[in-house]
């Protein structure tokens, strides 16, 4: 009896040990590498927010490697995604007076990671910077 007793003190503990270990280590794989990172990026229109509110106008698609305004289909300039979360802009041109997104084009270009946020049915991109914050933009998510 005591052997079973003394089998159950240990398993236990090792059996919820090992399930804890096992959801950290899957927290920590997706936050470091998201193989479907790049694809979630592109699914839809995103809407930049500001103060926590989203500029509807100023709208932006991610697309085969450049970002474009929804509004008057200008390219902003161009990106790369990477699964472990990187990112990079580079600005294109002038942007024509009227067409929104030079105040994003700037943020993003100071971004060097990208993060996908669920919210219950919305999908929040963050860039930040050095664990600093420089753009959000909000999504339906999937």
């Amino acid at each position: 009896m005591k052997v079973i007793i003394g089998l159950v003190v240990v398993a236990v503990p090792a059996g919820l040990a090992t399930n804890w270990a096992k959801r950290k280590g899957e927290e920590f794989r997706h936050h470091a590498i998201d193989t479907g990172l790049p694809a979630k990026v592109e699914a839809h229109r995103w809407t930049p927010l500001e103060h926590g509110r989203p500029q509807r106008a100023d709208r932006v698609s991610f697309q085969s490697g450049s970002l474009t305004t929804a509004r008057c289909r200008a390219t902003l300039g161009s990106y790369t995604v990477s699964v472990d979360h990187g990112f990079s802009f580079r600005s294109a041109g002038h942007v024509k007076a009227g067409c929104p997104g030079s105040k994003l084009r700037a943020e993003l270009g100071k971004a060097t990671r990208v993060d996908v946020e669920m919210h219950g049915r919305t999908a929040r991109l963050v860039f930040t910077d050095d664990d600093h914050t420089v753009a959000k933009l909000t999504g339906k998510g999937d």
